[in-house]
């Protein structure tokens, strides 16, 4: 068993060594060779920005998949179900006033019989739509767009609730 430990000690020494020497080689090389120099700053460079890009990317995607999926998730943005035409699990309640404002005519496009469904419930009292962040002028305005008073006078009513 000794013999073992002590060959495979010798073994670790040569490699040492050799690995030393090799190095020292290429270290020589370097400060004599213009060509060899130039080519290894070349590929140390490429190698340095593949890996900050390669890190750039991880981060970037961990980000992504750790804190804006999750958020947006959670948030419950219309523009997440809008662009991953899911327009038949949009959730219309938690839509802030202003995107409500912005996007009304494409929920009444895309999910007709869902969005009136939800407006008829705002109008019975059984939902709510959002209207604080609208201004009076604006909820006005917004009455000579085509197909925009119903949601108009419930935002209306909202804020006179409010």
């Amino acid at each position: 068993m000794l013999g073992v430990f002590v060959d495979k000690e010798k073994a670790r020494v040569l490699r040492k060594e050799r690995e030393l020497a090799l190095a020292k080689r290429a270290l020589h090389r370097y400060s004599t060779d213009s060509n060899y120099r130039f080519l290894h700053d070349q590929i140390s460079d490429l190698f340095a920005e593949l890996l900050k890009s390669d890190t750039v990317f991880k981060l970037r995607d961990r980000l992504r998949k750790q804190v804006v999926v999750p958020l947006h998730k959670a948030l419950e943005l219309p523009e997440v179900f809008m662009c991953s035409n899911k327009w038949g699990s949009l959730p219309y309640n938690p839509v802030a006033s202003v995107a409500m404002k912005s996007y009304k005519s494409l929920f009444s496009n895309h999910d007709t019989e869902r969005f009136g469904e939800y407006l008829e419930k705002v109008q019975t009292g059984k939902a709510k739509i959002a209207a604080g962040a609208l201004l009076p002028h604006e909820i006005i305005a917004s009455l000579n767009e085509e197909d925009a008073e119903r949601v108009a006078e419930l935002q209306w009513a909202r804020m006179l609730e409010d």
